[in-house]
This record gives C-alpha cells, structure tokens and sequence, in this order.
C-alpha cells in the first residue's frame, strides 16, 4: 500500500504547463489535494457504508460558497438523483458564465463513472483555495455533475454488498422499472435501459423486449429518472455536456443513431483527439483508447444522452467509455478492482480541466481566424411553459475566432408552430458595429410580447460568413400557455326592436381582469341558423357594433368576446342554442301583434263600461 501511495502521489504532480491562445492545455500542480489516493480506496455506496450522499452534503456544507447540492428528480423507487453545482456565487445563476454538465452510471453496473464523479467535485472544491487555474474556472464558468442518473439500479447491482464490493454484484444494467405491473422484481423482465429512453432517436440501436439488457423502454421519456434529466437540462444552456460509462477506452461523439456526421464534425473529431492526448495511462491499460462516433467504432445507440444533448439543445457532447479496454486482464471490466479507482479517475482529469476551460471558446480548438458564432439565446430555457407577456430575447454572439472581427449582421426570428408548420410571426435583423475580440461575446437584445398562445422557435443565426458555419444558428422552442382560465366579462342590455332596414346598435361593457379583451363580436342572423360575424369597436371598456335589420319579421344575435390567451365568454352563455331576439316593427304602422294586444284592451275597456255606467242607466230605466 505505501510503495502505491507514494507512486500514485508522485504520478499526480506530473502536469502541464497551460498554453495557447485563450485555453489552458493541461492542469497547474500547485497544492493539488485530491492527488490523496486514501480517498479513493473503496467504492461509493448510494446511502450507507461510504456515503455517496453523505459525503456531498458534508463537501458542500464545508464550501458552501462554491459547491451546493440538489435533488433534480426522483427515481422509479423514489430515490434522490443528486447533482452538484460547483461555481463561485453558487447560488446565483449568471448567464454569463458558461455552463457544462458531466452526468454519470445511466447504467447500473458501471460503478466507475460514479467514482469519476465524485473525483472531478473533489478536484474542483478541495483545490479551489490553493490551484490558481481551477479558482479561475470555478469563478468564471458553472459546472455541474450528477454521481449517479440511476440509484435504484445502482443499489441492486451492490447487493448484498451494499455497493462497495466490486466481486459481490448482480451485473444489473437498467433501471426498476416494474416492467409487468405486478409489483414484484423480476430480473428477467423488469427495467428500462435509461440512455435508450431519451426521445432523440429512440426506437432505434435498442430492444423492444422487456428482458433485454437494452430494452428502451414503453416510449420516449417513460421513465422518472429521463424526465429528470431532461427537465433539468431544459432548465440550463450546456456548452458542453459529457456522459461517462464503462468500458472499453472509447471517445464516442454524435451522431450515435447514424453513421451521417454532424454539422459539428471536426469540433467533436478535433476535440476527440484533444482528449485522448490528456488521458493518462496510471491505471496500466495495454490498448490506446479509440476515437469516433458509435455506428463505426462501437454499434448503433438510439435514445441516449449523447444525441438527446446534440440533437435537442446543440449541446456538444461526448460519451467516453472508460478504462478497462476490452484487451485488458480485468475479470470484469464493470467493475474493475478498487485499486483501480484512483488511476482510472487520475488518468481522466487533465481532460475534465480542458473540458471546463473550453466551454468559454469551444470552437478554438479548430484555429480558424474567421468565426464567429451563437453561443446561447435567454430568458428561455425549454422549460415546459411561460406566460403570454413580454420579454426581452437575447442572444449571446461570440468571436471564437483568432482575429477581431466587426459588422456582423445577426437575424432574429420567432416562428409558431401551427398545424405541424412554422409560420413566421417576427423577424429583425441588427448588425454588431463592435469590434470583437477573441472569446468576446456580445449580448443583442429584442423585445417581444407574447399575446397568443402556442409552441415557438426561437431562431437567431449570424449572417457573416466565415470559415466555419455549423455554430452560426442557434434554435430553441418554448411554449407559452397561460394559468388564466377566466374570459372575459360582458355586461349587456340586449335590443328588443328595431325599425325595418334600420341600422341597430349593440352596446356592451367587456372587461378582463387578467390579461385583457383581445376583440368582441356580435354574430347575428335573419334565420336563427347562419350568423354574420360584425366585429365591435373599442373604447375603454365599452364595445359597439352596428347590425343591419331585416325588413320585416325577427332578427337573433349574440355577443363574444375574447382575451389574450385564448379564453372565450359568451352571451347568452350557451349561445347559439340561446340568443337574444329582436321584432323588427315600424312606428308607423300597426303590427299585427300590436293589433291584437289593442283588441284585447278595447274589449277590456267595453267590459268595464258595460259594467259601469251603461249598467247603472239600464237599472234606473228598468226602474222606472
């Protein structure tokens, strides 16, 4: 154990020395704690024996300034699924520090990923105080890493060693999903591969057999643990967003469906092989790792993180596969010896600090002179909705070319998606007069009210040309849907006649309290069957309209009204089957209804006569 320590100690404070223009190539050596190997001698259990969960709320209750803890969801069993954001001012999220996402154990038995992990928080926490280049990142970017996307797997492939034992496991990969519903685990039945889940893809380099190790699960995004992590992603904008497994010594990168390159093909290639000259070799692997994208290296992989990133939120992402390759002498690749933990994790982490430090200009990496692309677009943030009202959009252009560039024109334009089809509802084009340096960014601001209701693309793309293109566009959707369910009121006195051929005056007060009348209606009709619709003018609170009458007989209207989000009033409430009714009638002749209300009153009126005066005469003659 001493001869180990002392080697592994002495392999930590081989570093390198920062270069190029803008992006640090490797990891200063100044006072580097975790290159403590004692910390890493046995694997993390969930909850228990070494505390996964223990020890983040203890790491963040010491740097609570830098490091926090959250609960991004539950799993299937109703676990917490933790992520750690690790940043100066952590609890404030600032758009203009650049954030990047490294998840781990997606699969159960791949207990490595999670140890990585937790090395890269203990990196970047304990050395903070002490390591000049990773203060720097940790004040300037947000990073964020979830130990373990699947708990409840994790914990069943442990047992009955309470997960720290690599040669006591079940070789379990999915999740527990409760495949049949009869509320008992099966092992050749239940769970879901959850990084076949992901709706990016799926259906395809997946099973549809329950009791396959890669089965995708019912449909896209059925599981509680890949609505977790979508909704926590769709909450941020992830430069960069990397998904570790095991094992093999892979760097895998979009697309993993197809063997069809990416618009971002030689960022991911250029970038692959970046990596792959950090990793270090402590842990004594026999075989170099292996570069490419899944369909050619590996197999075909639908539903995975890896192009769920890439293909919904332009996130570049990476997959590797970690250490051991399939060549070395390891019994079990998944869960290699815990003497491996420290080298494995040490062998990634010059990577890990390259990763972070390029989320500020990812694009260097291809030193082209003339580039200049869409970082990110806020307020929105793919969250599942927003009010209708008005927002400021704003996108975040950035030189991530070598040399200043100026006059660049950026095109804004914001479709709805109606009937399957974007139809544009705005457009503006501004030109940045600015001369920008390289990795500066420029914040471009419009302003929009969102009155109707909907899903929206969101589209902002630079019109410079420049040597590379595929990061020019940037596009997100959001939906924007209102908690008002209210329309609006209308307070009327309807119209009971009307001269024939007249013009007749509709006059009501509508009012919405919560987002305001959008337009009111009269619809009227001669028949009671076809309605004419006649829109009413404003003012104030007030609305009128002016109806034609018929010639003779009756007419029939009533009265809607909408607000901004789409509510609808109307009245009578359950009109048409209820309207109101109008008798068109001259005052210069007698309706025949008219007529016989007359007739009944001079009747009346003989009747009285008869019984009074004529009959008291009668009598006295009769008298008489």
């Amino acid at each position: 154990m001493l001869k180990r320590f002392l080697l592994l100690s002495i392999c930590s404070v081989i570093l390198l020395v920062p270069g190029g223009c803008g992006i640090s190539d490797g990891i200063t050596g100044e006072k580097a704690v975790t290159a403590n190997p004692l910390l890493w001698e046995n694997y993390h259990s969930y909850n228990s024996t070494n505390s996964l969960t223990l020890e983040l709320f203890n790491l963040s209750a010491q740097h609570p300034d830098i490091m926090k803890v959250v609960s991004i969801g539950k799993s299937w069993e109703g676990r917490d699924i933790w992520a750690v954001k690790i940043s100066k001012d952590v609890d404030t999220e600032n758009p203009d520090k650049p954030e990047i996402l490294f998840d781990s154990n997606h699969h159960a038995r791949e207990w490595l990923t999670i140890e990585l992990g937790m090395f890269i928080i203990h990196k970047f926490v304990d050395e903070y105080p002490t390591n000049s280049t990773i203060s720097a990142l940790v004040n300037t970017t947000q990073i964020w890493v979830i130990p373990t996307m699947n708990p409840d797997g994790r914990v069943y492939d442990g047992n009955p060693s309470d997960g720290i034992d690599p040669t006591s496991n079940n070789m379990w990969r999915k999740n527990k999903r409760d495949n049949n519903g009869n509320g008992q685990f099966d092992e050749n039945y239940d769970g879901v591969d959850i990084n076949r889940n992901y709706p990016y893809a799926w259906g395809s380099g997946s099973s549809s057999n329950p009791g396959a190790d890669d089965y995708r699960g019912p449909y896209p995004a059925s599981e509680p643990e890949v609505q977790a992590y979508m909704n926590f992603v769709k909450q941020h904008h992830f430069i960069v967003g990397v998904s570790y497994h095991t094992y093999g010594q892979y760097i895998l990168y979009p697309w993993g469906y197809t063997s069809a390159n990416t618009p971002d093909e030689q960022y991911f290639n250029a970038t692959a092989y970046k990596l792959k000259s950090l990793f270090r070799n402590t842990a004594g692997s026999t075989r170099s790792w292996i570069i490419g994208q899944p369909p050619d290296v590996l197999y075909s992989v639908g539903g995975s993180t890896l192009d769920y990133l890439y293909g919904v939120h332009r996130t570049l992402s990476f997959s590797p596969e970690l250490y051991p390759s399939f060549y070395d002498p390891i019994s079990d690749g998944f869960h290699p010896p815990a003497n491996k933990i420290y080298p494995a994790c040490y062998d990634q982490i010059e990577a890990v600090v390259y990763l972070v430090d390029s989320v500020k200009n990812p694009y260097y990496i291809l030193n082209n002179t003339d580039d200049v692309g869409v970082m990110k677009i806020e307020p929105f943030t793919n969250t599942s909705t927003y009010e209708p009202g008005q927002y400021n959009l704003t996108a975040y252009v950035e030189n991530y070319g070598s040399q200043n560039q100026t006059n660049i024109g950026v095109k804004l334009t914001l479709a709805k998606n109606v009937s399957g089809s974007e139809v544009t509802v705005y457009t503006d084009t501004r030109t940045i007069t600015d001369t920008l340096a390289q990795n500066q960014t420029y914040k471009l601001t419009w302003n929009y009210t969102f009155t109707e209701l909907g899903n929206f693309t969101i589209s902002v793309e630079t019109l410079k040309a420049d040597n590379y293109s595929a990061n020019n566009k940037k596009k997100m959707e959001v939906t924007i849907k209102s908690s008002d369910t209210t329309p609006p009121a209308i307070v009327h006195t309807p119209v009971n006649t009307a001269e024939p051929d007249a013009s007749v005056y509709i006059n009501a007060t509508i009012i919405d309290d919560s987002t305001g009348v959008k337009n009111a209606t009269v619809l009227y009709s001669y028949d009671n069957i076809t309605f004419t619709p006649v829109q009413m003018t404003r003012n104030g609170s007030m609305y009128s309209a002016v109806v034609p009458a018929p010639s003779s007989g009756f007419m029939y209207y009533y009265l809607v009204a909408c607000d901004n989000v789409g509510n609808t009033g109307k009245l009578p409430a359950n009109a048409p089957a209820n309207v109101f009714v109008i008798t068109v009638v001259s005052t210069g002749e007698i309706h025949p209804s008219l007529l016989n209300g007359l007739i009944c009153c001079l009747v009346v009126l003989m009747f009285q006569w008869f019984r009074g005066p004529c009959y008291r005469r009668l009598q006295r003659i009769k008298v008489q």
